[in-house]
C-alpha cells in the first residue's frame, strides 16, 4: 500500500432515486454512509490504507481502512470498514477536510494519488 494513494468516496444526497440527505452532524452515520456498499475491486481497495470522503467536490471525512472488510456475493459489492485517524493518533488533523477538490471523475469511488490532487479554492 501506498501512504500517498488515497480511495476517494464520493457520497450523494440521493439513495435509490429518492432524496437522502446526508447526516452532516452525526460523525457515525456519515462514517456508515461512507462505507456503504461500493462495487469496488480488490485491487483497486488494496492500493490504499486511506480515504477521502467527497460531498460536491468538498472533502467532508478523512479515514483509514481497516484490513476487514465485507463482500457481499449476492451483488459482488463491498462494505469498508473505516476507522477515524484519531483512534490511532489523538492529534491528527487533516489537511484535506474542507478542502474542495477539483475531481471531475463520475465514478462514486476510486483511487488518487496526493501529487495529482488539484483544489479550486
Amino acid at each position: 500500500m501506498s501512504e500517498n494513494i488515497y480511495l476517494v468516496i464520493k457520497l450523494s444526497d440521493h439513495k435509490d432515486g429518492k432524496i437522502d440527505p446526508l447526516p452532516f452532524g452525526d460523525y457515525d452515520a456519515l462514517k456508515k454512509r461512507a462505507e456503504g456498499q461500493w462495487r469496488l475491486t480488490l485491487k483497486t481497495m488494496a492500493r490504499s490504507d486511506k480515504a477521502l470522503a467527497l460531498y460536491h467536490g468538498k472533502v467532508v471525512a478523512e479515514y483509514l481502512i481497516s484490513d476487514e472488510f465485507k463482500l457481499n456475493r449476492e451483488n459482488g459489492r463491498i462494505t469498508l470498514h473505516l476507522i477515524d485517524p484519531k483512534k490511532k493518533d489523538p492529534t491528527f488533523k487533516s489537511k484535506y477536510v474542507g478542502r474542495t477538490l477539483d475531481y471531475p471523475t463520475s465514478n462514486p469511488i476510486t483511487v488518487l494519488n496526493t501529487k495529482d490532487i488539484k483544489y479550486k479554492d
